[in-house]
């Protein structure tokens, strides 16, 4: 189903790459098109198509490693090792999907703190900021194609930052001083 055909100020080639896939892309001049198209068809038919994607086997560790060496942080570490454990070190960066880390977020949301209490929801996007960090790097650093973060919505949830405070002693005073003035009776 290769073609070259003319839209609007431009010429669109329309084929289906080896994998399946619809693939258009547009030249300005009818020659190009053609050209380009001859190319592809022809790559393709010898087995030596263009757009085929790197295979790579970078692991998590390997990630890690180069990871901590540019971004020397205690708390990174730790959420480095937790990564590590919870993935595998020796995980294929590619074989990690969104899903995986929706429920990374989930496992997190659920593992009691060191006190035994329920992880607050700031702690939990703190952690993963920082996955999302490791992962961006590896695509600046072509460890991976794609960041599995850009494959769905957002990870962070709602953090509640509300605080309770309770007055002091002279804070009191003060309120009931102001409240006098006023005219309010209480």
């Amino acid at each position: 189903m290769a073609k070259v055909k003319k839209r609007g100020n431009s010429w669109q080639i329309d084929y289906t790459d080896p994998k399946g896939k619809r693939i258009r892309k547009a030249f300005k001049k009818k020659k190009e098109a053609e050209a380009e198209l001859a190319k592809r068809v022809s790559l393709i038919a010898q087995g030596r198509y263009l757009d085929v994607k790197k295979d790579l086997k970078i692991t998590l560790g390997e990630l890690v490693e180069k990871y901590l060496e540019n971004f020397t942080h205690p708390i990174k570490e730790y959420y480095c090792e937790n990564f590590k454990e919870y993935f595998g070190e020796k995980t294929l960066l590619s074989k990690i999907r969104y899903v995986d880390l929706e429920t990374y977020r989930n496992h997190l949301r659920r593992k009691p703190t060191k006190f035994g209490t329920i992880r607050k929801d700031a702690t939990v996007n703190r952690e993963m900021s920082c996955l999302h960090h490791l992962f961006s790097k590896a695509f600046e650093w072509e460890m991976v194609e794609q960041s599995p973060f850009e494959r769905g919505k957002s990870l962070v949830l709602k953090e509640n930052n509300e605080r309770i405070r309770f007055l002091n002693d002279d804070e009191i005073q003060r309120l009931l001083e102001n409240c006098y003035l006023l005219g309010i009776e209480g």
